[in-house]
């Protein structure tokens, strides 16, 4: 619940294998989603990031394209149109889902139009949480690619016969290593929980900041340069303690104040 631009999530998502399982080397996936400051309902993301190994480019990237209908009344007709980079396969492209019916055309072997027809899209002030859609899909390099090619996607988004909206445009790079995250998580642990008065900090490194949020991700208190937190002047409840070291690393723990 407590982010900040720039910081990086990490998730795992593990099969376990099962008896006579093919492809046992592909039963773990990570995501690493970078969190961005604002919100632009029409946009395109890859699950792959800004980097990928040249040991796995031979595997999919995965793309979702998101839009919202933020118009005064509902659109009829959406349609997505998407230029692949050249050294995307388009061969290999494959619709995982989508929010809605739509067909595909591919033209030129890089045009891309998903075409909603009769989608009859309500408008965010009418119905915002069923204005919005999405596409999903995944498609592989080209053979050919090497270290220092970067793919590059962005999409415009059609909404009946008004002019297009462009979303945001992503990079991934091939590259022999990938690098480390400036924000690395910080080993703190922090006591006594709960408290009603003073938190202490326990950690290697030295401590530059300290941040405490409440649940709605508000910073309500700040330390610079200190092992230590007084939090009296809290309401009772849970909140969310940020530090944060002289290398810029961090970590967030949960905290009750009693």
């Amino acid at each position: 619940p407590v982010v900040n631009i720039g910081d990086v999530l990490d998730f795992t998502a593990t099969i376990n294998p099962i008896p006579d399982d093919e492809t046992p080397e592909d039963n773990v996936y990570e995501l690493h989603q970078t969190v961005v400051g604002s919100y632009d309902p029409n946009d395109i993301s890859v699950a792959e990031g800004e980097q990928i190994l040249l040991a796995d480019a031979d595997k999919y990237l995965h793309y979702v394209i998101r839009f919202q209908n933020t118009g005064t009344a509902h659109a009829v007709k959406v349609r997505v149109h998407n230029i692949l980079d050249d050294k995307l396969d388009w061969t290999t492209l494959q619709l995982e889902s989508s929010s809605h019916d739509n067909t595909v055309e591919i033209k030129n072997g890089s045009e891309i139009d998903f075409i909603f027809n009769a989608i009859y899209l309500p408008d965010s002030t009418t119905d915002e949480p069923n204005s919005h859609g999405y596409i999903a899909y995944k498609i592989k390099p080209k053979d050919n690619v090497s270290v220092g090619d970067v793919f590059i996607n962005n999409a415009a988004i059609y909404f009946d016969y008004n002019l297009a909206i462009n979303t945001n445009t992503v990079t991934t790079e091939i590259v022999n290593a990938l690098s480390l995250n400036d924000n690395r998580l910080l080993n703190f642990t922090v006591f006594p929980i709960p408290t009603s008065d003073v938190l202490k900090i326990n950690t290697k490194s030295q401590i530059s900041k300290i941040e405490i949020y409440n649940k709605l991700g508000q910073l309500v208190l700040e330390e610079n340069n200190k092992n230590d937190m007084n939090i009296s002047n809290l309401n009772q409840g849970i909140y969310f303690i940020k530090i944060t070291d002289i290398n810029n690393n961090s970590n967030t723990k949960k905290i009750v104040k009693k």
